[in-house]
């Protein structure tokens, strides 16, 4: 039988290395399509963009994982049954209890490499991406300050207390200075909106100017502010929840609730983060009750369809239940682990259905 499980194995991981290979180079073009559009500001050329797209690549392998899984294994099963080969291993003795523990043991190779990913390269490969492109784009950056977010932009020092989703600022604190770096004059902003063009909207404004004879201070309702930064860039700054190791949404966790603030989102990641590998094991299952199925009454091309829309309604479903789980306030492990446990009970059904014919 280890000889069995070696060979399901091997094949299981080829197929599934050969699928990998072509979801990365779809979602990498449409990573390149994203940031073709960010060309020409400061130094970001073609270059650059293949620089980016290239760090986006653990993060890619890591969210396709277990969609990899799904699809890999079906494939490798479809052809073993196209050879006759998964019809001597169910000769030979290989039920579908046992052959559901093959597919547990090839499930644990998946899972150590979704471990590897997601807790050491894909925190320093976002982190890396978005270092290039601030410095490509000729922004600097200083994200770990209490204080909000610091940014230089040309002769000034931009200091963002919160950044929204939807890109408002609040709290905005603008100090630009001369040639010679003397403090000029002070902008605080209640709030930002983007309207287009590197402007935003700036509204509730207190703007204090410097002088060798005297200070003055001006209220305005609203001003233009004019300057490099765009949603874009501001965009890499804001940190993904789903891109953090585990120690550090723990790190993040224990900070906002030190301060007050909602960690919600951040404890839903750290349970989909836990999960997340286990996963591979759930789709492995899956592919194998698909597998099952009598060749008369479901093509191989048709079961193949059917796995690749599974993986996309299982992606679907795990966004979807995250954003559902902040706006409810649901418990954090229930919006983290329902979508795969409901998969899981899926597979299970699916095996002992077929146990049973």
């Amino acid at each position: 039988m280890k000889v069995l499980y070696r060979y399901l194995s091997r094949q299981i991981y080829g197929a599934s290395l050969l699928v990998m290979s072509g979801l990365l180079a779809l979602f990498s073009f449409f990573d390149l399509a994203h940031q073709l559009g960010s060309i020409g500001q400061g130094h970001y050329t073609l270059w650059p963009v293949f620089e980016v797209v290239l760090l986006h690549f653990p993060a890619n392998a890591y969210r396709l994982m277990p969609v990899t899984a799904l699809i890999g294994g079906l494939y490798a099963l479809i052809q073993l049954n196209h050879s006759s080969e998964f019809t001597v291993m169910r000769v030979s003795g290989m039920s579908v209890p046992r052959m559901s523990y093959a597919m547990v043991r090839t499930g644990m190779g998946f899972m150590l490499v979704t471990l590897l990913l997601g807790e050491v390269v894909v925190p320093y490969s976002q982190q890396a991406a978005q270092q290039l492109k601030l410095r490509a784009t000729h922004s600097m950056v200083a994200q770990e300050f209490r204080s909000g977010l610091w940014v230089k932009d040309a002769g000034r020092f931009v200091n963002v207390s919160q950044i929204k989703p939807d890109m408002t600022l609040l709290d905005i604190n603008i100090y630009s200075f001369d040639p010679q770096w003397r403090l000029t004059s002070i902008e605080q902003a209640a709030k930002g909106m983007y309207i287009g063009h590197n402007r935003w909207n700036l509204t509730d404004v207190v703007q204090t100017r410097f002088s060798p004879e005297r200070t003055q201070i001006v209220h305005l309702p609203q001003m233009t502010w004019k300057t490099v930064l765009n949603p874009d860039i501001l965009s890499v700054l804001l940190v993904v929840p789903d891109d953090l190791s585990i120690g550090d949404l723990y790190s993040y966790i224990t900070h906002f609730e030190a301060n007050g603030q909602r960690v919600a989102r951040y404890e839903i990641a750290l349970w989909a983060k836990l999960f997340y590998p286990f996963t591979c094991l759930i789709m492995l299952l899956l592919a194998l009750s698909f597998a099952y199925l009598p060749a008369r009454s479901v093509a191989s091309s048709g079961r193949l369809i059917t796995a690749i829309l599974v993986g996309l309604f299982f992606y679907l479903t795990n966004q979807i239940f995250v954003h559902l789980g902040v706006l409810n306030n649901w418990p954090p492990i229930f919006s983290a682990l329902l979508p795969g446990v409901l998969f899981f009970l899926v597979a299970f059904y699916l095996l002992v259905r077929v146990e049973r014919i």
